[in-house]
């Protein structure tokens, strides 16, 4: 951080890149100046001939505890967060006379410069460190424009209970991008899709429907700075007000708001769109396809695809196994075999027992689901001589696209689940049934020998 002064007036900023913060001492009041105040929230109320620039008048005897000067207090916070995640230099201020706007950099929008680079290390780096750096990076630059996960008025920490599951809450959603994995794999097979799409309809300007957008449009707005708005532009769709408030004010902020359509609050589990998209998102799932609305939105929305067009995930898998719950989650020793890594070892000190699929989501299956209050059911048949310390446990995987796989235990979404109130009985047969509304997920139960 660089200070420095000019008409009197104090200047905060980072050197070479402009300035965000100015105070200016009268007699009676201080004049404090956002040089990006139209990008905070609450927006500033002191207007500017610059149309970015915001000003709040702190006079003599203020309360700054009071509601009004509360909010000029998280608006001074939120001006600091943005300047210490887009900016970064450790250079001196050489020419405090030269007074450059915080939104005018030589290099143009600075968040805009800042996103492409973060999402360019998502997209091509491959150490899981700079990974898991990257998507660190990512949240911090959406909230510290929106200010979603320091915002304490509640709204943001409340889930939707909808007819076909729970839609979280604008905060959790937005701590979905720190998942590293899934948002790496996710924007790169979206990436990969997109670049698919653009061959399947050469001269058209792609239209993709993002369903659950949240409050970041996480696997949208990176992948903005990749194309063109005229190959490329997003209808965002949520049923939070507050997420798409905070993706408009990024989308706005990082001036990419020529790529979307439209910002529509809906349930996309009964949402018709106005013409057939190109390309469909849907990530609104939990491991397991559980409490979330995943299946209900993608039944919904895939048969609304044009034709040969791409849903996004291509393929969600459910498969069952027998698993020794002792083996799989056992902690690994300090010392591993030489030229083994953590992930091998743990694999191979994993006991288990396939037993097949019990459900496949993609967009070709998903209109046979329509009108279905739950899916068939589907058996699957214990071994007679397995051992009774056993126990099933469901397996998720999520095809991004073509080779872009979520593997288990990558994230989140495809973290096992292990069915421990079920004993092992050797011999019987379990029957699994996806059960819609709202609360979505598997039932089982054993069913006797005849």
């Amino acid at each position: 951080m660089r200070k420095a002064v000019k008409w009197n007036s104090a200047f905060y900023g980072v050197a070479g890149q402009g300035w965000f913060l100015s105070f200016h001492v009268f007699a009676k009041y201080v004049k404090v100046g956002f040089f990006r105040g139209a990008s905070l929230r609450p927006v500033p109320t002191g207007a500017s001939k610059d149309k970015n620039m915001r000003y709040v008048d702190i006079h003599e005897g203020d309360d700054l505890d009071n509601a009004a000067n509360g909010e000029l207090v998280e608006t001074g916070r939120r001006a600091a967060r943005l300047a210490c995640v887009v900016f970064q230099s450790d250079q001196m201020v050489e020419d405090p006379t030269r007074i450059t706007p915080f939104d005018q950099p030589a290099s143009g929008n600075s968040f805009r410069v800042r996103l492409k680079q973060i999402t360019n290390d998502l997209l091509l780096l491959d150490n899981h460190s700079d990974l898991l750096r990257a998507a660190k990076q990512l949240h911090e630059l959406f909230n510290a424009i929106t200010g979603v996960e320091g915002c304490e008025n509640g709204i943001d920490s409340q889930h939707t209970l909808l007819p076909s599951g729970k839609a979280i809450s604008p905060k959790e959603a937005g701590r979905c991008v720190l998942d590293y994995a899934r948002t790496t794999k996710f924007l790169r097979g979206i990436y990969a899709a997109l670049i698919e799409a653009r061959n399947r309809f050469p001269g058209e300007t792609l239209d993709v429907l993002y369903a659950g957008c949240g409050p970041f449009a996480a696997l949208a707005i990176p992948l903005a700075t990749q194309f063109s708005a005229g190959h490329v532009r997003f209808t965002l769709l949520d049923i939070h007000r507050r997420s798409l408030e905070s993706a408009r004010q990024i989308f706005q902020t990082c001036e990419l708001g020529e790529y979307v359509w439209e910002f529509i609050r809906a349930d996309a589990a009964s949402f018709r769109h106005r013409s057939r998209p190109h390309v469909i998102i849907v990530e609104t799932m939990q491991r397991a396809l559980e409490n979330e609305p995943q299946v209900a939105v993608t039944r919904n929305l895939a048969p609304q695809l044009r034709s040969g067009g791409v849903l996004i995930p291509e393929q969600v898998t459910v498969a069952v196994c027998l698993c020794a719950p002792i083996k799989e989650f056992s902690l690994l020793p300090a010392d591993l075999p030489d030229g083994e890594s953590p992930e091998e070892f743990a694999e191979s000190q994993r006991v288990r027992i396939p037993l097949g699929s019990i459900m496949e989501l993609t967009a070709e299956n998903a209109a046979a689901l329509s009108d279905l209050t739950q899916l068939a059911p589907v058996v699957v048949d214990i071994p007679k001589d397995v051992d009774q310390d056993l126990r099933l446990m469901l397996q998720t995987t999520v095809r991004v696209f073509g080779p872009v796989v979520l593997t288990e235990y990558e994230a989140g979404m495809t973290y096992p689940v292990v069915l421990r109130d079920l004993e092992t009985v050797g011999g019987s047969r379990i029957e699994f049934v996806y059960s819609l509304g709202t609360t979505p997920g598997f039932k089982f139960r054993r069913i006797d020998p005849a």
